[in-house]
């Protein structure tokens, strides 16, 4: 923590915590960059606010928030709607409401989903002002029907089922996943890497059981939070829970690399868009 090339250095790179840590003094740097900024709460922020008179963020407030621990949940804030922002909200999402509109910079073209993936994201977390990139319009998926759109849609009906843990399952979904991987199995692909993305642990459990006999050897079983940053070829993941009404699966071709998705909250987003803040 008391390096001194921290002192000398042009440029120091480091973990929020870590820099909170190294360095002490205020207004020791000309900026601080703030890179993932979505997914670092406030009250993290607080020690690093007086080490640079300028600031930039960048983020994605429409991707996963802040990994919620026991600090930032005991943290003291009066009043209920307070305390869900500063246990759930990132640091970039409250400066994004109150940034003048002069300092924030939206990058709205994507390269990292096929063209229907991209425009649907587009449309449903960024009021359509995502666009595509050309060569996106390209990518095609290369799996034979009922899987040669880049984007499938599947309606399943079940109730949901919550464990001892309060973490919830779906037997209807585990089966219709079930089906679709084995499906893709029998298609002999063996070089096809699939990932099944479920919302919930115990969902997760559930499926890793189901899909135990599957052979495919990219196959992966994951939350989103464990999956975030991962690539696959083929993900099948549910949009947002609908307490027993339909429920619907989506089996898509990303291509390069998939972003994250945000829990139970529609839309599915690979985020292509990374919206930026300066300050």
């Amino acid at each position: 923590a008391d390096d001194p090339r921290v002192r000398t250095a042009h440029v120091v790179f480091g973990t929020v915590n870590r820099i909170a840590l190294a360095c002490k003094e205020a207004e020791m740097f000309d900026w601080l960059i703030l890179d993932e900024a979505n997914k670092v709460r406030f009250t993290e922020t607080l020690p690093l606010l007086r080490l640079a008179p300028r600031w930039l963020l960048v983020g994605d407030h429409r991707q996963l928030p802040p990994v919620l621990d026991e600090s930032a949940a005991a943290f003291p804030v009066e009043g209920e709607e307070a305390r869900t922002l500063v246990r759930d909200a990132s640091f970039f999402e409250l400066s994004w409401a109150v940034v003048p509109e002069t300092n924030v910079v939206m990058l709205d073209e994507q390269y990292r989903m096929a063209a229907p993936i991209g425009s649907y994201v587009s449309v449903a977390s960024y009021d359509g002002r995502l666009r595509n990139s050309p060569e996106m319009a390209a990518l095609r998926s290369p799996l034979p029907w009922p899987f040669n759109r880049n984007l499938t849609w599947l309606t399943i009906r079940g109730r949901e089922k919550k464990g001892g843990s309060g973490s919830i399952s779906n037997r209807a979904e585990i089966e219709a996943v079930g089906r679709v991987v084995r499906h893709l199995q029998r298609l002999g692909l063996d070089q096809l890497r699939v990932a099944v993305i479920a919302m919930y642990q115990d969902q997760v459990t559930q499926l890793r059981r189901e899909l135990r006999m599957v052979t495919l050897p990219g196959l992966a079983v994951a939350t989103v939070d464990a999956f975030e940053g991962e690539a696959a070829a083929v993900l099948i993941l549910p949009t947002y829970p609908t307490n027993g009404a339909e429920r619907r699966w989506v089996v898509r071709q990303p291509q390069q690399r998939h972003a994250a998705t945000p829990p139970a909250t529609p839309p599915p987003g690979s985020a292509g868009a990374r919206p930026r803040l300066a300050g």
